[in-house]
């Protein structure tokens, strides 16, 4: 298995073309940024995982032939599921839930919101 220690907004971040298999990338502080499966370096293709500076999981999702398939999941930065979003073929389907940090349902729009604000702030800092 080819690993990348590479940092997150480095141009490395994809395999190159001829790679298949799960494809591993790191932040500065050695942690997991990602592993994600890929076909053909470019191609999407299987389970693959997020994850937070703080070796928290960001998200899980499955791509079947770079589209997303099934039940797609993020987290917020302290553990708490943040959404999970029904996709078939591509494309996000009915069913979408969304709750807040505390761990409480909230509506699309709230979370849309709050995620705004997150990453105002996040940016702010850089």
């Amino acid at each position: 298995m080819f690993q990348a220690y590479i940092y997150p907004k480095d141009d490395l971040r994809y395999p190159p073309r001829w790679y298949e298999g799960v494809w591993k990338t790191y932040y500065p502080n050695g942690r997991r940024w990602s592993a994600w499966r890929w076909e053909k370096g470019r191609i999407l293709h299987g389970s693959g995982e997020a994850y937070y500076d703080n070796g928290q999981v960001i998200s899980r999702q499955t791509w079947y032939h770079d589209k997303q398939e099934g039940i797609g999941r993020w987290w917020h930065r302290n553990g708490t599921l943040a959404h999970e979003i029904p996709y078939h073929n591509g494309i996000e389907q009915p069913g979408a839930k969304y709750w807040n940090e505390q761990g409480q349902p909230v509506t699309e729009e709230e979370a849309v919101a709050e995620s705004q604000r997150r990453n105002t702030e996040a940016w702010g800092r850089e």
